[in-house]
């Protein structure tokens, strides 16, 4: 991480009440930054629900209910209703999934 960069992240973990006491993230490893990026984010999302129970709790907002979506057949639900030969004709490959990992 750059100095600017944790700078800006020091500077946001403040503003948000957010006390980072170690000065000296910009020269821990990267697997420490992550975690700490980590807990932050978790501790951020934690405050921002407390927050919205608040406002709720004071009359300030209220949650809206949106329209019901529309849902395709789950692929077993599918297959029980048309089989798995009409399945294999229409399904479709997807990418896999990208997960980061560390390399020891």
């Amino acid at each position: 991480m750059s100095a600017m960069k944790t700078v800006k992240a020091i500077n946001w973990a403040k503003t948000t009440g957010l006390i980072i006491q170690d000065k000296d993230f910009h020269k821990r490893d990267r697997k420490e930054q992550i975690a700490f990026m980590d807990e932050m984010i978790e501790a951020a999302q934690s405050a921002k629900k407390e927050l919205q129970a608040l406002a709720i709790e004071q009359g300030l907002a209220t949650y809206a209910e949106g329209k019901p979506s529309e849902l395709a057949p789950t692929k077993k639900e599918f297959i029980e209703r048309y089989g798995l030969e009409e399945f294999d004709k229409v399904k479709r490959i997807g990418k896999p999934r990208q997960y980061f990992v560390w390399i020891d």
